[in-house]
């Protein structure tokens, strides 16, 4: 998954994020545990700062996806590295963030933004005809042509893509940041002639990525990353996978954790949904176990045998609506 831009913190692996609209919505977790059995693993490199009040975290993330013969599968991705907006369903439209989240937009009558940049109306004057999505804060103009483009519009923001792929937008401050995408991913972002982010595949096992002055290297094994080293020397992490392709040890900052995994209990209920085969059992001392219901989830943490804590996470409809850890005394 791709790339963003510039003015970037002094300190690289930085341990919090400041607020922004790009800031990464974690999922609910308990130590390294997500609520899906997935492994919590994301790894900050760097915040590319793009105005005053516009920032990007860029971050190395484990998921989980399904390989061969149904199987889960380990990968490391970069992350943010992609933006979409594409049909959902015959009246909806899903917009995949800069920082990887997903809306889902539906056909609405929503009026035009009175605080939408200049630049962004006259675009959308532009079009002969479009039709209308919205969701959450986001509204989208879909232009009805076979050739579409399309204008998003969110949190002060405006996207404006061609054909599903991102070409520019335009932040709060009133800068055009100017994008070079190959489908979905962005390999290029500059403001003017300052490019502010850059990134290229080397080789089949070599790909760069540049951030003002800064670069890094990320190399891969077999189509996976295995090493994110910050130009020319300084390696910040490498990754291990195990013959089942599922990761058994990652090193981040010069600290190694080990990896165990599960095979998922089948069936689960309709609501909560396991998203793979396997799940995480257990990093280095901690095992993790789960109890699951009709509508909760319960997530304990043991070191050994001794319970050190449990999370549970009551479920409606498919969504998270409370969130309660214990602890014994």
């Amino acid at each position: 998954m791709l790339p963003l831009l510039c003015w970037l913190m002094t300190t690289l692996l930085v341990p919090a994020l400041t607020a922004s609209p790009f800031d990464p919505r974690f999922v609910i977790t308990t130590d390294e545990l997500c609520a899906d059995g997935d492994l919590a693993l994301s790894v900050p490199l760097m915040r590319l700062r793009l105005d005053d009040s516009t920032s990007i975290p860029l971050r190395a993330e484990h998921i989980l996806k399904t390989g061969d013969y149904g199987f889960a599968q380990s990968e490391i991705v970069i992350r943010p590295l992609t933006t979409t907006l594409a049909p959902y369903d015959r009246d909806a439209l899903v917009w995949r963030k800069p920082n990887g989240d997903k809306v889902i937009l539906h056909k609405s009558d929503a009026k035009l933004p009175a605080d939408m940049p200049d630049e962004a109306k006259n675009f959308l004057a532009s079009l002969k005809t479009c039709q209308t999505y919205e969701n959450r804060g986001v509204t989208a103009w879909v232009e009805d042509n076979p050739l579409a483009r399309e204008l998003v519009y969110s949190e002060g923001i405006a996207f404006c893509y061609n054909d599903g792929a991102l070409a520019w937008l335009i932040l709060p401050s009133g800068s055009k940041v100017m994008v070079k995408s190959n489908g979905a991913m962005i390999n290029e972002m500059r403001i003017g002639d300052e490019i502010l982010f850059s990134s290229e595949q080397i080789t089949a096992t070599e790909a760069r990525m540049s951030i003002g002055a800064r670069q890094f290297g990320i190399r891969y094994n077999r189509g996976r990353i295995v090493e994110i080293t910050r130009l020319p020397a300084t390696k910040l992490a490498t990754f291990d996978y195990g013959p089942d392709g599922l990761l058994s040890a990652a090193t981040i900052n010069g600290k190694q954790s080990h990896y165990t995994w599960a095979e998922t209990k089948r069936p689960l209920p309709a609501i909560i949904n396991w998203v793979n085969s396997r799940h995480l059992q257990s990093v280095d001392g901690k095992r993790f176990d789960y109890v699951v219901t009709d509508d909760s989830i319960i997530m304990s943490v043991y070191a050994g045998d001794v319970l050190q804590k449990a999370t549970s996470l009551r479920v409606r409809y498919g969504t998270i609506v409370s969130i309660k850890e214990t602890k014994p005394h």
